[in-house]
């Protein structure tokens, strides 16, 4: 049930009645089956002219804007294989901040922070190519008076996901402050200990001059 589209794609030249468009593939959709699935292969092109051939039959929009819909679903899915590849940096740079203290820990934390912003532009930006694309797809079905609907379960989690990368990446700025903070705190701490402890001696060591020399004047006297 995670599909971008299904669609009544008959008289597509060999294609079926209803069609379903996922990951990496496209499949006959019937009595609740999945049949003559195409060959797998990542980033699947969503383009009924490429995927079946021109068809007179086929919506206007798919054969004068055969290059939109094609490089729409094809970089969408580009930019969502880069914002994991920014997520995996930002679990092991936050793994890093986790386990380390002071300056590496904020320089970790900083790298983590700096990898989720990425991670989250690039899945918004393919959250955007693919929601725009198969909504025209679904709008040029429409205009045709065919069937189409996209992938509620699909899209939920693609914004779903959208949603809670920017809540960790919002934490994440929050939780880099907070450690320049405990930084900043534990370092003036042991600024101010250090000056208080050799204060500490000096006062020490005036007061014991001052005794010696006390008890050499009453020695002297004696």
């Amino acid at each position: 049930n995670f599909y971008w589209l299904e669609a009544n794609t008959t008289g597509f030249n060999s294609a079926p009645n209803l069609t379903r468009w996922y990951n990496y593939d496209f499949c006959a959709w019937a009595n609740n089956n999945l049949h003559n699935c195409s060959s797998k292969a990542p980033a699947k092109p969503f383009s009924p002219r490429d995927n079946f051939g021109a068809s007179p039959l086929m919506p206007s929009s798919f054969l004068n804007h055969r290059s939109a819909y094609y490089y729409l679903s094809r970089v969408g899915w580009a930019m969502l294989l880069i914002a994991v590849l920014f997520e995996s940096f930002g679990l092991f740079t936050h793994l890093w901040s986790l386990f380390s203290k002071g300056k590496l820990g904020r320089i970790g934390s900083i790298t983590n922070t700096v990898f989720h912003w990425c991670a989250l532009f690039f899945i918004t930006l393919a959250a955007c190519l693919l929601t725009g694309c198969h909504a025209k797809a679904k709008k040029a079905f429409h205009s045709e008076n065919r069937h189409a609907k996209m992938g509620i379960k699909n899209f939920a989690f693609l914004w779903t996901t959208v949603f809670l990368l920017l809540l960790t990446s919002i934490w994440s700025i929050v939780s880099t402050v907070l450690r320049k903070r405990e930084l900043r705190k534990s370092t003036t701490y042991y600024q101010t200990g250090t000056v208080a402890a050799v204060n500490d001696r000096d006062i020490h060591d005036d007061e014991l001059g001052y005794a010696n020399t006390t008890d050499a004047t009453t020695t002297g006297k004696t």
